[in-house]
């Protein structure tokens, strides 16, 4: 058969040569395919995922069981608060713009960390152009930081930066079309002090617990709610938590730990209301004392 399409006998036991030095690679990627496959099914079991999820609806989207349990799923395989799902984001940089649109307001600030991001959006920021429907025409501030020549995130000049107008922070891990390295999730990554709490909100601590449990290095919790959710936290066997009468407490035990290269990460799971008019006035008080720093 080899000879019939003049392919080089040569050719051919290099190729099984390489396939055979790759095997354990393949295997590898074999196992992380079936994990993830059984991930996914598992929460689609979770979400009970039948066929009648697959049927067609009004069309205008009002109640759409499938649609609903399908971004459910999303949000749980990725471990994220909400996912979205849907056709009519039609590509990467208009799922972007949606992200920052519905985030950012005027007066806020958006702050890149790695530099300039895709080319796509210098337009929808207001880099360049000078569409009306851009973050700068909208009142939107932005700033970057460059990565250091090693491509290391230049630490002391973000902090810096950062002020109390400062709403998000923008890490593009992707090289886009720049000759820079991919940031890695091994550069991104610090040891985590989260602080917690609020109202209660009916949030299911236990399962927030197994990721805490992985991700963070200690716990600050203030607000009416730090009573359950210390309850959830010994009954799963976890000690690496702290109670706070409020968030000015916690922020200061935080940036104890934080002087030994830790993160502070505000990520309180509860509504605001029994401390703060809204959750945007109390993002504005952690905002606030960390421009203090």
């Amino acid at each position: 058969m080899i000879d019939k399409f003049g392919i080089d006998k040569r050719c051919i036991e290099i190729g099984n040569k390489v396939e055979k030095e790759l095997e354990d690679r393949f295997r590898d990627i074999d196992k992380i395919a079936e994990y993830n496959q059984y991930k996914v099914l598992k929460s689609m079991q979770d979400n009970r995922l039948t066929d009648s999820h697959f049927h067609w609806h009004t069309g205008y989207g009002y109640g759409d069981a499938g649609r609903e349990t399908l971004e459910a799923i999303y949000a749980d395989v990725f471990h994220t608060e909400d996912a979205l799902v849907r056709t009519q984001i039609v590509n990467g940089t208009h799922a972007l713009t949606l992200s920052l649109t519905g985030i950012l307001r005027r007066g806020d600030e958006l702050l890149s960390i790695t530099g300039k991001p895709y080319d796509t959006l210098e337009e929808v920021i207001g880099i360049s152009g000078d569409s009306d429907q851009s973050l700068k025409a909208w009142g939107i501030e932005y700033k970057q930081v460059e990565r250091l020549s090693n491509g290391a995130f230049d630490f002391e000049n973000i902090a810096s930066m950062i002020n109390k107008n400062t709403k998000m922070v923008y890490i593009q891990r992707s090289v886009g079309y720049s000759w820079q390295s991919a940031v890695t999730i091994e550069s991104i990554k610090k040891p985590t002090i989260l602080i917690m709490g609020g109202m209660e909100k009916g949030s299911d601590f236990k399962e927030l617990t197994d990721i805490i449990k992985k991700k963070v290095e200690r716990v600050l919790l203030f607000g009416e709610c730090k009573k359950r959710i210390e309850k959830t936290f010994l009954e799963q066997g976890m000690t690496n938590y702290q109670m706070c009468d409020n968030l000015d407490e916690a922020f200061e035990l935080a940036l104890q730990s934080a002087n030994n290269g830790y993160d502070i990460l505000l990520s309180p799971a509860c509504a605001s209301w029994d401390m703060y008019e809204s959750f945007e006035k109390r993002g504005d008080h952690f905002r606030e004392l960390y421009g203090r720093i």
